[in-house]
């Protein structure tokens, strides 16, 4: 039978050249008799040689124009007419921008003075590469600045033992505290005496000056007039007495100094106490230097003539010819700066180092133990000379040594928590780069400014910039006319994922549900209490004291015994925050934010709203407001509300003011992707340990279940309710193979970015 060419219920057949050249040889010969010469060098040869070879070009052509209908074998301006049938277009080169933040660490800030506006347009560069230039988007004005605050908590009040601080500054340098007794106070020093004097004197030196001889004789208010009779010192209030010891408080505001006793003939021992203050106060970081020029005169602990005092302070170490080794400084008074030796040679405009700074001088101490020390960096005015801790993020401090014990000789933990972080005076922004096509900057390399402004002091990138794109390849955007058809379903949260992942900018999305007819609330701890209780008004009632070491149980249980709220669920803990599920007659209807009546726990309690029942939540890096907006709004099932805006205030049926992020993560704790199918579970079951074990073991090699939201007994939300049999289940997170308590729970970086996968316990029901 003869071969079918041209357009086929197979498809497309082209007419191959030997096909043509048959085709015409029968021709010839069927025209001008069999015995025609058909011989390649032969003229009727020659013409079926060129007839052949034109019409094979022509079936080429028209095989390719029938296959740029078709993504595999469409090019050019065919992908585009490919993608115009499903009113698509290639997407064009587009710059490199700044990220728009990502775990509330922002893609680009301005630094400066507050107040200072940054207009449109202005330039920064990548440090190094100057043509990598961004354009800053949109007039940004530098806010104020806000300290930094810290607070030491501890188990129980101790009765003996010490401990110590370290922090690490802000140039890289640990700094460690001296001893820190049980019985220090926050900003008061304590001087003591073995007994009450009968004759004699003694004297003190605070910040390398000192006090009038203080008489065996003098009450508090002796002592204290010759307190605040040395320079600095004129706040300072003193009470008490020999037999008690003298209490010192310098005073608000004040610089608390370390008290050392000079001189003393009273007959008795004297032992002082520092404030807390004063010992964070004396934090010195030997990696900051001063030079300047000065006289030395051979016996003298003077240094005359000193060119410039401005960032010399007492306490720093001198160093210069002539000048012994170890020596300090003990007092500045104009251009003459006094030291704790005496020179060794004369001189004249000797260069001379002084180092050592005081970083901390700054910082404000409140508080007992009983209640935890607060310390406010940046709170006071620093001493003269040094630089102020406030208006920027400061380390944690940690506690290398602590020998802290009770009055039943138990240990006293030590918890530092960080109530507040501090922040330079600054301005979130964002900038595109000023040519299309991919451009880097890696984090902290976006840095110079190419546009200075008066008030405008520095730029960094924190997270790296989003690279743009050159104009979209041909494969690069039949895969995406793929991806796109693929997600036109309706209402699936993968779906929905699945278009909002495909918009221009966009780097990552997650999304997340409450299948639940239940909206949820949260509450949330600054850091694990040690103690005390704390009480909160739910729907108009008190919930009775919750004292720090409730569980999720017990505090549901206190809940349901409410009035109308028998079926009230409560699941997590103090580390994680507790859930509130209002379920049963409450679940589905708005209930006003909980808030707080007393709280003694010494950390502070927040409250917020979780996902409305039966509702989707996008959280997504990338792309614009506008563009996902319209692809969650185009693609949510009929009914769905949504709500955009990066930061939009709406007010809940009771009142109450509402603040929804269109893109952030949700407040609720933990999150994991899962996929699990019986297949991989051993049956017959062998009893809830051995399920435990399988899933435990699956998951230490794939992801399991569905979406999982929330935490804990009753906490979950969506996970394995399609695996055929399970009809219901529990499930606890931790470390160990076999949870039994939501404990020790750990994020680890490289899973699901933010999010974390845990070994799980399950106990699940089978029909």
């Amino acid at each position: 039978m003869a071969d079918i060419f041209g357009l086929t219920a197979q498809g497309f057949v082209p007419k191959r050249q030997q096909d043509i050249i048959a085709e015409l040889q029968s021709a010839f010969q069927a025209a001008f008799g069999q015995n025609v010469n058909l011989l390649p060098e032969s003229v009727f040869g020659q013409l079926v040689g060129v007839l052949s070879e034109r019409e094979a070009l022509i079936w080429q052509l028209a095989e390719a124009v029938y296959d740029s209908q078709f993504p595999s074998g469409a090019e050019g301006t065919s992908v585009d007419n490919i993608l115009a049938l499903n009113n698509l277009k290639r997407l064009p080169a587009a710059p490199t921008k700044t990220n728009p933040g990502v775990n509330n660490v922002p893609g680009l800030v301005l630094y400066g003075t507050t107040g200072t506006t940054i207009p449109a347009g202005s330039l920064i560069s990548v440090y190094g590469a100057p043509n990598s230039q961004f354009s800053i988007d949109a007039d940004a004005m530098i806010g104020s600045p806000a300290n930094a605050v810290q607070t030491l908590n501890f188990t129980s009040t101790p009765a003996s033992g010490a401990f110590n601080l370290e922090i690490v500054d802000s140039l890289g340098n640990g700094l460690t505290s001296g001893s820190v007794p049980w019985n220090v106070l926050a900003h008061q020093s304590v001087v003591n005496f073995a007994s009450v004097p009968g004759s004699g004197y003694f004297v003190l030196s605070l910040n390398g000056h000192s006090t009038a001889n203080i008489l065996f004789s003098d009450n508090a208010a002796a002592v204290q007039g010759k307190i605040q009779a040395v320079p600095g010192f004129s706040a300072a209030t003193v009470s008490g007495s020999y037999a008690s010891g003298f209490t010192i408080d310098w005073g608000s505001g004040n610089f608390n100094p370390i008290v050392v006793v000079l001189a003393n003939t009273l007959g008795v021992s004297i032992t002082t106490i520092d404030s807390l203050q004063g010992l964070i106060g004396a934090l010195r970081d030997d990696s900051v230097t001063f030079s300047t020029t000065g006289n030395t005169t051979l016996s003298s602990n003077q240094i005359t003539s000193v060119a410039s005092v401005s960032g010399i302070v007492i306490g720093q170490l001198v160093t210069g010819t002539g000048i012994p080794g170890g020596t300090v400084v003990t007092d500045i008074a104009g251009n003459i700066v006094t030291i704790s030796a005496n020179a060794t040679a004369n001189g004249t405009n000797v260069a001379v180092v002084f180092t050592g700074s005081f970083p901390y001088t700054d910082v404000s101490v409140t508080g007992t133990f009983g209640t935890g020390f607060v310390c406010s960096f940046g709170n006071y005015s620093p001493t003269t000379g040094n630089p102020s801790s406030g208006n920027q993020p400061q380390n944690l401090f940690t506690v290398p040594v602590n020998t802290l014990l009770n009055s039943i000789s138990q240990a006293v933990n030590v918890q530092v928590v960080d109530t507040a972080d501090g922040i330079k005076a600054q301005a979130i922004a964002s900038a595109t780069c000023t040519v299309n096509g991919p451009t880097y900057a890696p984090a902290h390399t976006l840095t110079v400014i190419d546009s200075p402004v008066s008030g405008w002091t520095s730029v960094d990138n924190p997270l790296d910039a989003i690279v743009g794109n050159d104009i979209e390849t041909d494969t690069e955007a039949l895969t995406r006319r793929h991806n796109l058809l693929a997600a036109q379903a309706s209402g699936p949260i993968q779906a929905i994922v699945e278009k909002v992942q495909n918009l221009a900018g966009v780097t990552s999305v997650l999304g997340f549900e409450n299948l639940t007819d239940a909206a949820l609330q949260i509450i949330s701890f600054s850091a694990v209490p040690v103690s005390g209780s704390f009480e909160f008004l739910i729907n108009t009632q008190n919930s009775g004291a919750i004292a720090y070491n409730a569980t999720s149980s017990s505090i549901q249980a206190q809940l349901r015994a409410l009035v109308g709220m028998p079926n009230m669920l409560v699941t997590g803990d103090f580390t994680n925050g507790f859930t509130l599920n209002f379920n049963g007659d409450l679940g589905g209807q708005p209930q006003p934010l909980v808030s707080t009546i007393s709280n003694s726990l010494g950390v502070t309690v927040s409250y917020s709203f979780g996902r409305p029942g039966k509702s989707f939540e996008i959280v997504v890096d990338g792309g614009t407001d506008q563009d996902i907006a319209e692809a969650i709004y185009d693609s949510k099932p009929a009914g769905i509300q949504t709500y955009g805006n990066q930061n939009v205030t709406i007010t809940d049926a009771f009142g109450n003011p509402v603040t929804i992020y269109f893109s952030r993560p949700t407040v609720i704790p933990i999150y994991i992707n899962v996929s699990l199918t019986v297949s991989q579970v051993n049956f017959p079951l062998d009893g809830i340990q051995t399920i435990q074990n399988d899933l435990v073991s699956i998951g230490s090699e794939v992801p399991i279940g569905g979406l999982i939201v929330g935490y804990g007994t009753n906490g979950l939300i969506g996970a394995f309710n399609s695996v055929p049999g399970i009809v219901n289940y529990t499930l606890l997170f931790g470390t160990t193979n076999t949870p039994v308590s939501n404990s020790n729970i750990q994020l680890q970086p490289e899973q699901l970015a933010q999010f974390s996968t845990f070994n799980i316990a399950v106990t699940i029901s089978y029909v």
